[in-house]
């Protein structure tokens, strides 16, 4: 947990140090989603971009328009499958909420996937824009695997989350423009931190990089973890 707060301290640090650079990915974000097809490789592109920052790398504007067509299909896929996830538990949870009598106990199994699946989303799309083989079904697995490895942590990281966001919608106004690339910065930090804790001994993999500019394909490999197949 002490972990997990020292994250929220140091990426409000790293978020008034990039304060303009996010603004900017935030109004493009917004102006990229405008029609809500490009919605899920928006958001894609503004997790690889904010990714980029973290990393203390700059991020020229071309990079965003390059992030959102390399995700675009995996973007809307992990953004379906969310959806879906999500949305039957939520339903199925309504559903025996309505009942009565003894059916009504099995409402813990969709809370169960729903809090399940609400504690992945903080790691979901950073380990699209990390991970060298960008499956969606690995993105899944992963995201698994640190949350089961990493409780605690993770639960702490959500819950910093869910406050920034009653935070936001509280406040409303101008913290709306940068609200979503705050939220993607704490998590794509959060995960740059998580890793090596939860990185398998002896196994390392090159790190899948995000918003990547022309001149970006030389830079030096960082390791990421090489999850087991």
């Amino acid at each position: 947990m002490q972990l997990a707060f020292s994250i929220f301290g140091r990426s409000l640090r790293l978020l008034y140090q990039n304060l303009w650079p996010l603004l900017w990915l935030s109004t493009l974000w917004v102006l990229a989603s405008v029609l809500l097809v490009t919605l899920p490789p928006a958001t894609a592109a503004l997790y690889a971009c904010v990714d980029e920052l973290v990393a203390g790398r700059d991020v020229p504007t071309r990079a965003f328009f390059a992030a959102l067509r390399r995700y675009f299909v995996r973007g809307w896929l992990l953004f379906a499958i969310n959806t879906l996830w999500l949305g039957a538990a939520v339903y199925g949870t309504l559903f025996y909420l309505s009942q009565s009598g003894p059916i009504q106990i099995a409402i813990v199994v969709p809370i169960y996937v729903l809090l399940f699946g609400a504690l992945l989303q903080p790691y979901l799309f950073p380990l699209l824009i990390v991970q060298s083989d960008k499956s969606v079904r690995l993105v899944y697995r992963n995201a698994i695997v640190l949350l089961l490895r990493q409780p605690l942590f993770t639960v702490t990281v959500s819950i910093m989350l869910a406050a920034w966001t009653f935070i936001v919608i509280a406040l409303n106004g101008p913290v709306l423009v940068v609200a979503v690339a705050a939220s993607a910065f704490l998590q794509c930090l959060a995960l740059r931190t998580v890793l090596p804790l939860a990185l398998p001994p002896g196994t390392q993999a090159e790190e899948g990089g995000g918003a990547q500019s022309s001149e970006d394909t030389d830079r030096d490999e960082q390791a990421q973890p090489n999850w087991p197949e």
